[in-house]
């Protein structure tokens, strides 16, 4: 299991047991959770590794599936390209590298850093 998986399960947790109130769906919000808490507690390079492993299961997931446009977990590829924003706003010097190999567009990237301070905020 992916340490990712586990610290999406830890979000919903806190989520539940501190009633934090969450606009749109708590799935995403664990998503974020997690990225956000692989990004704080882990050292860079360590941080790089588990935040590729959690990208590229998303975008297996989503080259084997059809979107379920009901299910309450979004679509993979857009859980993908979120997580790689996220990480990427966090640090865009650091890793500008890892945004072009995971091919995040540029007229996302742009947005990724407001996107990191405000799942900061959140």
């Amino acid at each position: 299991m992916q340490i990712s998986v586990v610290y999406h399960e830890l979000g919903h947790a806190v989520i539940d047991t501190i009633q934090v109130p969450i606009f749109g769906q708590e799935e995403d919000a664990a998503d974020v959770f997690s990225i956000l808490l692989i990004d704080e507690i882990f050292e860079p390079e360590i941080a790089n590794i588990i935040a590729y492993d959690a990208a590229f299961g998303f975008h297996a997931e989503a080259q084997e599936n059809t979107p379920a446009f009901w299910d309450v977990h979004g679509p993979d590829e857009q859980r993908y390209y979120n997580l790689v924003c996220i990480f990427y706003g966090a640090n865009p010097d650091l890793r500008e590298e890892l945004a072009q190999e995971l091919g995040l567009p540029e007229e996302r990237a742009i947005s990724c850093a407001e996107e990191y301070e405000l799942a900061i905020d959140s």
